[in-house]
């Protein structure tokens, strides 16, 4: 399932709220989103009626975009909650929440605030809409989470199902749902490293050449890194060379066309293994076979180093860090078009929670 890790510190969600008990859920949750749409979205969105104050806090906050659930059970677990309680003959009750992001203002009658964990947060992105929405939590909740043991629940906390667009027969609907994390990588002491080497191709900016011997310095590093790990079982963990090719698919492209001279690696630089993976967009986890081998292989360190430290490297180190990996940029293994622009990007990727260091400095 795809997924990524975000922050959320201080939110409230505002909502209307209605107290229900588990073994009538299945009837009472329906009937309460039939409410929100009475209320809120045929008069406003269907009848284009003037909202009232109640309406127009629920437009202003997004009231829709969430769902949650709360209840007093003693060291609650939204992941085991629905198995325990829904369906069977639970006489306990839970408050289901139909909410947004609380954005300031008043909270009008007929709505309350609730405050969710601070931290990091799991988003995961469910596939097919709204129709295939309960058979995705199922899996997500009996698949993919004991799956994936370095995710833990906070303990005493709720998740939340999330929502975004507004063709919810739509295959392409977007919903899915959020964790809040105990801790990331809980499971492991092993740290699985990568050095990932980002469009070092003949069609790149011509700048490379001033890099390619501290890029060639950096493969020999991570080659000596790996072998050493190896050496003690990789009981500490292990260490990856990745090389990403940047594919044009545009059409009448010029530069990087798939299977041309300009898009194969430059012949300069050392190739040390196969793990070549090639991406058509700038962020090189969009590359699925790429997120599979750091997934396979349990990775979450990096090392970057290639170009355009204004495009693609940017990305790709901006969505790293959004999904919760460590990265360490190489600056003297960084290049750009422009050379002018490579402080102000070194700082941008040290503002992102990125750590910028000479390739010396891992010696």
């Amino acid at each position: 399932m795809k997924h990524e890790i975000i922050e959320l510190h201080d939110v409230q969600i505002i909502g209307m709220a209605k107290k229900i008990v588990f073994n009538e859920a299945k009837e009472e949750c329906p009937k309460f989103w039939g409410e929100y749409v009475e209320r809120i979205i045929k008069p406003v969105f269907m009848e284009h009626k003037a909202p009232n104050a109640f309406q127009q806090a629920a437009i202003d906050n997004g009231v829709g975009e969430f769902r949650l659930c709360t209840c007093d059970i003693p060291n609650h677990n939204c992941a085991t909650c629905w198995e325990a309680n829904f369906g069977a003959c639970s006489k306990n009750t839970f408050t289901y929440v139909i909410g947004g992001t609380y954005k300031g203002g008043e909270v009008p009658d007929g709505m309350q605030l609730f405050p969710i964990s601070s931290g990091k947060w799991l988003k995961v992105f469910f596939e097919g809409g709204m129709k295939a929405f309960q058979e995705q939590y199922e899996k997500f909740h009996k698949e993919w989470l004991p799956a994936h043991p370095e995710y833990k629940l906070t303990p005493n906390s709720c998740c939340m199902e999330w929502y975004q667009g507004t063709d919810i027969q739509s295959p392409d609907y977007q919903c899915g749902v959020m964790m809040p994390l105990d801790e990331l990588f809980s499971t492991s002491e092993k740290n699985n490293k990568a050095l990932v080497i980002i469009d070092i191709q003949n069609d790149i900016t011509k700048h490379y050449r001033d890099i390619i011997g501290n890029i060639n310095a950096a493969i020999e590093w991570a080659v000596a890194e790996r072998l050493r790990l190896e050496k003690n079982g990789n009981a500490c963990g292990s260490m990856h060379i990745v090389y990403i090719k940047h594919n044009n698919t545009t059409a009448g492209t010029r530069t990087f066309k798939p299977g041309s001279k300009g898009e194969e690696l430059v012949p300069e630089m050392k190739v040390v293994s196969d793990n070549i993976f090639v991406k058509t967009k700038s962020n090189a986890l969009t590359s699925e076979a790429f997120s599979a081998f750091i997934t396979a292989n349990d990775i979450n360190e990096f090392y970057v180093a290639g170009a355009d430290a204004t495009a693609c490297v940017k990305s790709t180190c901006f969505n790293m860090r959004k999904a919760g990996f460590t990265v360490h940029v190489l600056s003297d293994c960084v290049t750009s078009y422009d050379l002018k622009k490579l402080p102000e990007m070194l700082a941008y990727y040290e503002s992102k929670g990125c750590d910028i260091k000479e390739l010396s400095e891992n010696k």
